[in-house]
């Protein structure tokens, strides 16, 4: 993995509530009140229209909203949060990595839905803004510590706590020694997707068109890199609310052809998957034992829902709502507003990483890192 120091686009001081949980998990009703926001990064992100796109950043650079970085900088970015009673710390840095060529250092855990990575494309095509970095994890072995070692001499620009009680701080880290000490950090060393495939693959067809012009401006993206390490780094599942496909309905017990359905035995184990039709059941393959623990769970989800369900591939993504909230997944199915929800188990740091690295890719929405960093910290033009 390359990466490279660049100029960010900020938010000036003093513009309150600038920043947002990533476009894709947030809900409509989150993204109408943050756009409603004087200067917040969701105006941009989740634009009613790729014009209004357009005239939000032209203004915001006209006023001196957003204000370019004078010099060279790698944003260092420490998070302060609690798990399970424990309090933890994550440090990563926001930068540009390249990503075209595709040299196979840049691996994708995820497939790809076309309409959303279409939508990207046209957004920073049409604003030639890149305005939210994608998350890479990385086996870099030390990089966490050059981190921590940049942050002690360096200057703290931002310090705030977002919705999910995570405290972000930002640091400039512009010594031209720290930041090639964090460059040889992460050079050689291979990193995962953990969020941004739709927008990895935009830049990447962005890059392309421009590629033959002689543009190479675009062979770089905005990420977020951190190490792969299980002290500072969760994944859980994200849970599918399935809806009935029109013309016809779906119910859980479709699934028991392919699956043993039965009651949780006393708590719900959190690394299998399990069913909730009014009530919760575990589902078991039929050879035995749970879909969990080592391996994912996500590997089984286009079986689920197209094999047993009969669901095409336009059906998963018209009818298939995706949450990391188990609340709102249950409640969904209180209300009637669905038949039954899949609630999917936390994974096991390593059992992750070893599987992308074997190459194997995940059916879309199978993972959920937290925490997230947020968005708005910094854009990219390229």
């Amino acid at each position: 993995m390359k990466i490279s120091s660049f100029r960010p686009l900020m938010f000036s001081s003093g513009k309150g509530h600038f920043y947002s949980q990533p476009f894709d998990t947030i809900s409509e009703k989150e993204a109408e009140l943050l756009r409603a926001l004087p200067a917040n990064i969701t105006q941009l992100t989740l634009p009613a229209s790729v014009e209004e796109a357009q005239s939000v950043l032209s203004r915001w650079k006209g006023d001196g909203t957003l204000q370019r970085a004078d010099a060279e900088t790698v944003l260092a970015v420490e998070q302060r949060f609690s798990h399970g009673g424990r309090e933890m710390v994550r440090l990563g840095i926001i930068c540009l990595v390249d990503v075209f060529p595709v040299a196979g250092d840049i691996k994708p855990h995820e497939r790809t839905f076309p309409g959303p990575m279409k939508g990207r494309y046209r957004l920073m095509k049409a604003i030639s803004c890149i305005p939210e970095p994608i998350f890479l994890i990385t086996p870099a072995e030390g990089l966490t510590r050059t981190i921590g070692s940049a942050i002690s001499s360096s200057e703290r620009l931002l310090r705030f706590e977002d919705p999910a009680g995570v405290e972000n701080s930002v640091f400039a880290v512009t010594d031209e020694a720290a930041i090639a000490a964090i460059r040889e950090a992460a050079a050689g060393s291979d990193a995962i997707v953990a969020d941004g495939h739709h927008r990895l693959a935009a830049v990447r067809e962005i890059a392309e068109e421009a590629s033959s012009a002689g543009d190479g401006r675009w062979n770089r993206i905005l990420a977020y890199v951190t190490e792969a390490d299980p002290q500072g780094l969760l994944i859980a599942g994200i849970h599918r609310i399935v809806r009935n496909p029109p013309g016809r309905s779906v119910s859980a017990a479709d699934l028991a052809a392919t699956f043993d359905i039965g009651p949780p035995e006393g708590a719900p184990d959190t690394r299998a998957l399990a069913i909730y039709d009014g009530a919760m059941h575990m589902l078991s393959l039929r050879d035995g034992g749970p879909i969990g623990g080592s391996e994912a769970p996500g590997i089984v989800l286009n079986e689920l829902l197209a094999g047993c369900l009969g669901f095409t591939s336009d059906e998963i993504e018209k009818s298939v709502r995706y949450t990391h909230d188990s609340g709102e997944a249950v409640a969904a199915v209180d209300s009637g507003a669905a038949p039954f929800a899949l609630l999917m188990p936390e994974w096991r740091v390593e059992s992750f990483t070893e599987m992308v690295s074997r190459g194997e890719l995940l059916p879309q929405k199978s993972t959920f890192f937290f925490p997230k960093v947020p968005s708005g910290i910094a854009l990219h033009e390229p």
